[in-house]
């Protein structure tokens, strides 16, 4: 995975969500009716008195528990210098889970970015089960996949499913998504054309579990990676926190495609939002162990 690169982090006191996460725009009303001919226009009416006091702002989000992050950080230092997944690496994700994100179902909000994602690419593996890969793309805006290099491919991918980087949120779910990709490659897939609806389901897959791990190291791992480290100590950790959330994923979504019910795009997406919640609930109990 790309996590070498030095960041600040998430700090201890932002809100445990944004607070634009759940935003949702104001309903427009009803579209404004023709004028009769003898009525007046609307610039010939008086001017209706203007409200003196300002609507009110939506309540900001509650800020997060000062140091919510430390604890975790400092087992993940460990896990990463001295190893032992059970002691230092599964009390450091518990405490991640639990007080750092605040619970499972907080974790999963604020994976909404991602997650939006998943139920688009839930939504494409569906279509290519039920109509084929050619008339899936096409629906999809991506029927000029087919015959480009593997490079081009992946980059049209991430354009297709993901939105356009700018926050920290948006830059996860792209750089989870091209890892993604780019593994299918490393593994073989030589085009993407040619992969079946489970196939993309478990792209999927990987791609939460790339998803949360990158928040993780993002949040709580930055200080020890950019400390004096050996290749050797990065890819052990990696490899470790990749089996620990993967191993908390892998075949959950199957049933969706191998089911034969078409799912509407706020199912998929709740599908989605559920696997993350689930991962964050199997973090959460690892300082149980």
């Amino acid at each position: 995975m790309g996590t070498s690169a030095k960041n600040p982090g998430s700090s201890s006191s932002s809100p445990l969500v944004p607070s634009w996460l759940d935003g949702a725009a104001p309903d427009p009303g009803p579209l404004p009716s023709p004028i009769p001919e003898n009525v007046a226009s609307p610039q010939d009416q008086p001017t209706p008195e203007r409200p003196t006091s300002p609507l009110p702002l939506p309540p900001l989000p509650p800020i997060g528990e000062k140091d919510r992050f430390r604890p975790a950080r400092i087992a993940f230092n460990r896990a990463v210098r001295y190893g032992s997944v059970n002691e230092n690496l599964g009390r450091s994700l518990s405490g991640y889970s639990r007080r750092g994100m605040g619970g499972s179902r907080t974790g999963a909000r604020r994976m909404s970015n991602s997650s939006q994602s998943a139920g688009r690419i839930l939504g494409f593996a569906q279509t290519v089960r039920d109509v084929g890969f050619p008339q899936a793309a096409d629906e999809f805006g991506i029927g000029d996949l087919t015959g480009r290099p593997l490079g081009e491919a992946v980059s049209r991918l991430t354009e297709a499913f993901c939105e356009p980087g700018g926050s920290i949120d948006e830059a996860i779910t792209r750089a989870a998504w091209n890892e993604t990709l780019l593994l299918a490659v490393e593994q073989g897939v030589e085009d993407f054309e040619s992969l079946t609806a489970q196939e993309w389901t478990s792209l999927v897959e990987i791609f939460i579990a790339q998803s949360i791990e990158l928040r993780v190291f993002n949040d709580i791992g930055n200080d020890a990676l950019g400390a004096t480290l050996n290749v050797e100590q990065i890819d052990a950790i990696q490899a470790d926190l990749h089996d620990l959330v993967f191993g908390a994923v892998q075949g959950k979504l199957t049933p969706i495609i191998t089911g034969q019910n078409r799912l509407s795009n706020t199912a998929l997406r709740e599908a989605a939002d559920a696997t993350y919640q689930l991962v964050f609930a199997y973090l959460d109990a690892l300082g149980e162990e």
